[in-house]
């Protein structure tokens, strides 16, 4: 729980940095800042492997990758991005509800984070247990969506500004969409392994790009908005897959995954929210 607690409040503040980086130097970086958060998941699980394998307790691997996080500290603090809100102008700004852009951007966010949740957990299962694949093949579901997560997310700040938001959001959830169904359709674990890894490449630039536009939403700080979608799109990676596998355990976890199918096409469609107003922060 209190690792929970910290990594929360840290993720939070990191957002929240990237929306003011943004807002100074007036050129997107979210997208690269997520893409560095999801190589530090990859970079974990071989962290985790390798002290694995040379027998280590989980301690040791804790404490090591504890130090090494903590090596950064010195170098961080210094360079944070000061708010810039006064405490009457929090106090005033708390008195009030958040606007309807902003919770529609979380919204938007969980169902991101709610198609990727189902992944995680129950891609692997889906190839093992539903298309017959082996157990080494299954185990690559999650490495070939975060595989091309992190690669789409290198190249995203750039194609923002060429682009835009909504293209790239709505063309990436109709992709996430096309992929989920080669994954739920094909009776072959290599296109299922596709279907994974073009769902990776369309979700990749949405949940930075919502979380920069809700960021820049005017009268609304960097903190509340970092906050207001951090909490609706933790909810949908929190609550999502249990009920996948409640709904599995009654209709066929093939079935199941329908929903996440729907959820693709219902982000597309949410992306059109994005279409509206235009984004202050360009390449400079």
């Amino acid at each position: 729980m209190l690792v929970g607690c910290g990594t929360g409040l840290a993720d939070v503040a990191m957002n929240t940095q990237g929306i003011q980086i943004e807002r100074r130097y007036h050129a997107p970086c979210m997208a690269l800042m997520h893409a560095s958060y999801s190589l530090g998941g990859v970079m974990g699980s071989l962290a985790g492997a390798l002290f694995a394998a040379l027998g280590f307790s989980p301690l040791v691997n804790f404490i090591g990758v504890l130090g090494g996080c903590a090596c950064f500290r010195p170098l961080a603090v210094p360079r944070l991005q000061p708010d810039g809100t006064t405490e009457q102008t929090a106090r005033k700004r708390a008195s009030r509800a958040l606007p309807f852009f902003v919770v529609g951007c979380g919204l938007l966010a969980m169902c991101t984070y709610a198609a990727e949740g189902s992944v995680a957990e129950w891609g692997s299962l889906l190839l093992f247990s539903v298309k017959g694949a082996d157990e080494q093949t299954a185990a690559l579901v999650y490495g070939a969506f975060a595989g091309t997560t992190v690669l789409c997310r290198i190249f995203t700040d750039r194609l923002r500004s060429r682009a835009g938001d909504f293209p790239l959001t709505c063309g990436g959830a109709l992709l996430a969409a096309c992929g989920m169904a080669l994954a739920l359709f094909s009776p072959r674990a290599g296109v299922c392994l596709l279907g994974y890894a073009c769902m990776g490449a369309g979700l990749s630039p949405i949940v930075p790009i919502l979380f920069s536009r809700a960021g820049e939403y005017p009268g609304v700080t960097p903190g509340e908005a970092s906050a207001a979608v951090s909490v609706l799109a933790y909810g949908g990676l929190l609550f999502f897959p249990p009920i996948l596998g409640w709904l599995a355990h009654r209709v066929g976890l093939g079935n199941a995954l329908l929903v996440v199918l729907g959820l693709c096409c219902c982000l597309a469609l949410g992306t059109f929210l994005l279409r509206g107003g235009s984004r202050s922060v360009t390449r400079a």
